[in-house]
């Protein structure tokens, strides 16, 4: 499989429409730039949050931390600073062509396009499970 692009919005401390390309980019460093305070370096930038994105669009749940030892689920990884609905997608493609997954928070939802077997009115559950 090769990922093409990771793209979301209002997620973790991202309120902004944020696009990353990962076709072609091999090993990638997260580096963070706190313009915000001198005092706090790099923490709390987000980089962290770019892993449990990727994990949350494919699985429906963050990746777990010290805070949440079981990930975090809907309403939890929206931006608490805007009401606007919080989503991810990302563009894929394998060996029967290009597809993409996007979920979304407040409210929740779930789309798949360009995937085989898979019919828009499909319950969560079983779409989940065709994604794994």
């Amino acid at each position: 499989m090769k990922l093409g692009a990771l793209e979301f919005e209002h997620l973790f401390s991202y309120r902004q429409r944020q696009r990353l390309l990962l076709s072609n980019a091999g090993l990638v460093l997260l580096r963070g730039d706190t313009r915000v305070s001198q005092a706090s370096n790099d923490n709390g930038c987000g980089k962290s949050a770019i892993p449990s994105i990727l994990s949350f669009v494919w699985f429906g749940l963050s990746l777990p931390t010290p805070q949440a030892p079981n990930g975090r689920r809907g309403d939890d990884l929206a931006n608490r600073f805007t009401k606007a609905p919080g989503w991810a997608a990302i563009e894929m493609e394998d060996d029967q062509g290009p597809w993409s997954i996007r979920r979304q928070v407040r409210p929740k939802k779930l789309l798949i396009e360009g995937f085989r077997d898979v019919v828009g009115d499909e319950d969560d559950k079983i779409l989940q499970e065709k994604i794994e």
